[in-house]
């Protein structure tokens, strides 16, 4: 049977919402743009689990934690990797399978990681962030989720293909503020993502973990920066 939609949302800061009644297996979709903000950034949580896009202690992969008992990392599936995702917006799928104690994890629509455990959350959760009261392992000032939602069952490979598709646009309004040169390296303070091409006609990239300001040695012929 295909998963069914159970519920919905988005966030501008950490926020408790409904993912509703979910038992078995069950599959949490998100959209969002992160920025690093403490040792661990959680997606989402309750007081006694938490899914992390960083895991604890700037670790730079996603994990789950179980609060109090351990802290866990996905293992990378053969040519991918889980590293966590910064400053740019990423489309992230936990599959939830009860039976088999195991979540895979798709990352932009790509089978990436899995976790021998089962993903627990129900009911009132937190999103960009953990624990219900307390402001636990939340995503940094700046950071928005575009759209979550959670469902009964497992989402197939092309079902999560399908919502990495159709996934909400996003808009930017980033800008570079200012360009200095400091001990021999280029400074660049900028709002929004910064993304880099050799040429100045592009294709422009984003640059993977940049935050303002940016630092960055002169060691090729050309480079150009925008930021959105």
């Amino acid at each position: 049977m295909p998963a069914a939609l159970v519920a919905q949302g988005s966030a501008s800061e950490p926020t408790v919402v409904d993912f509703g009644a979910l038992e078995g297996d069950a599959s949490y979709v998100f959209y969002f743009t992160a920025i690093q903000d403490g040792a661990s950034t959680a997606i989402a949580g309750d007081n006694a689990f938490a899914i992390k896009l960083d895991q604890w202690n700037q670790q730079g992969l996603f994990g789950t934690t179980q609060f109090g008992v351990a802290d866990n990392l996905f293992s990378a599936v053969d040519g991918q990797n889980v590293s966590s995702v910064f400053d740019v917006p990423v489309h992230v799928v936990f599959v939830s399978d009860s039976a088999a104690g195991e979540s895979s994890l798709y990352i932009n629509g790509v089978l990436s990681g899995t976790w021998a455990g089962s993903v627990p959350l129900s009911g009132q959760v937190k999103v960009m962030g953990a624990r219900l009261e307390q402001a636990t392992d939340h995503m940094g000032a700046g950071s928005n989720m575009h759209a979550w939602a959670t469902y009964s069952g497992k989402l197939s490979a092309s079902e999560v293909q399908s919502l990495y598709a159709s996934r909400p646009e996003v808009s930017s309004d980033g800008a570079i503020s200012s360009v200095a040169l400091t001990d021999g390296n280029v400074v660049i303070e900028f709002t929004g993502t910064l993304k880099s091409a050799t040429s100045v006609t592009g294709p422009y990239s984003a640059v993977a973990g940049a935050s303002s300001p940016y630092s960055v040695s002169p060691s090729k012929a050309a480079e150009f920066y925008i930021a959105e």
